[in-house]
């Protein structure tokens, strides 16, 4: 791998986080406690990736601590997440007409998944 590839490889992997850590902060702030994040995933699912949230921590390639449950999540989780709460997430969209508020849900959910 070229040096110009290594270094669009990590601005792409730093994008992504900036991107996770912006839309986690939303979804802890909008949905406040984990248990509606909880349901959507089995509890195996939840305690692997906490395993896996905390290994970069031990091996200190990320210097940041567990804050919360929310902190495992990867962006993998986000589009299940946006997709069941969708309303809670965009109240700016709650008066929308059910076609436009459709539209809106999809166009976003297409954006999470790109």
């Amino acid at each position: 791998m070229s040096d110009s590839q290594s270094t669009n490889y990590t601005v792409c992997y730093e994008a992504i986080e900036i991107y996770r850590n912006a839309l986690i902060t939303e979804i802890r702030k909008c949905l406040r406690t984990f248990d509606k994040v909880r349901e959507l995933f089995t509890r195996e699912e939840i305690e692997r990736e906490l395993s896996h949230a905390r290994i970069p921590r031990d091996t200190q390639k990320i210097k940041s601590q567990l804050t919360d449950e929310y902190d495992c999540l990867s962006v993998n989780h986000i589009y299940n997440i946006v997709d069941k709460y969708f309303d809670e997430l965009f109240p700016q969209f709650s008066s929308s007409s059910t076609n436009e508020k459709k539209s809106n849900k999809d166009d976003i959910l297409r954006y999470v998944k790109e």
